[in-house]
């Protein structure tokens, strides 16, 4: 039987890709973030949470 029986704790090939698209995602948005408010520009999150040059993590 060459098929492999998927258990609880195993991961599936596709989980992976999809995380893995979502944190370089993620990154790209968190980096655009940083750009922006280099230059002096306030970015309101999703949240409606302001974030400007001085109160950037």
């Amino acid at each position: 039987m060459a098929e492999k029986i998927y258990k609880e704790k195993d991961h599936h090939p596709f989980e992976n890709q999809i995380f893995n698209h979502y944190r370089e995602t993620a990154k790209k948005i968190n980096e655009a973030i940083v750009l922006l408010t280099e230059h002096n520009y306030t970015v309101i999150d999703h949240q409606g949470k302001w974030i400007t040059k001085e109160n950037i993590n």
